[in-house]
């Protein structure tokens, strides 16, 4: 589904059926993603605390580097 809503792989047989699965039903993907990832990153880190910080950690630095990676294309 992920892949379908990139590359709109129905639209050779219909651009309103592609239009209903990939803007409309396969749109769930990313939530769903979202809150299995979540869901299994708070079951591990119940058990252990570092594990969490470990997650934070690394989820701030990528956001970071991401953020200037951004402001300095906009420099350009």
């Amino acid at each position: 589904m992920i892949i379908a809503i990139h590359v709109y792989s129905l639209s050779f047989i219909n651009d309103d059926i592609d239009y209903i699965f990939t803007r409309i039903i396969f749109r769930i993907c990313v939530p769903l993603f979202l809150m299995i990832t979540g869901y299994f990153i708070i079951l591990k880190s119940l058990k252990d605390i570092n594990i969490l910080k470990k997650y934070t950690i690394k989820y701030v630095i990528i956001s970071n580097q991401g953020r200037l990676l951004w402001k300095r294309q906009e420099m350009n």
